[in-house]
């Protein structure tokens, strides 16, 4: 959240390539469509209260089903791309 606890709806541009992020916490927040290819440099990301997300963790998947790469999310929200997830449609 920002300052003022506002929810932000976007993530900046690139923020996961950077190379000395390895945990990114964005849940509480608004964000809609990602379209940021994740990368196993950033191996933990949570995601958990934004109803409105839409990510895709294709290129993730396979740390994900390794134990290597932890997503914290709701299992309503729209994540695609990684059958190893447990969400309920």
């Amino acid at each position: 959240c920002t300052e003022n606890d506002n929810r932000t709806s976007s993530l900046p541009t690139g923020i996961t390539t950077c190379p000395s992020l390895i945990q990114l916490q964005i849940g509480a927040n608004d964000i809609r469509k990602v379209n940021e290819t994740l990368t196993s440099q950033l191996y933990i990301l949570d995601i958990k209260d934004n109803p409105n997300i839409s990510i895709d963790v294709t290129s993730v998947c396979s740390q994900i089903r390794a134990g290597m790469y932890k997503l914290i999310y709701d299992k309503t929200q729209d994540i695609r791309g990684c059958d190893a997830l447990d969400i309920k449609r």
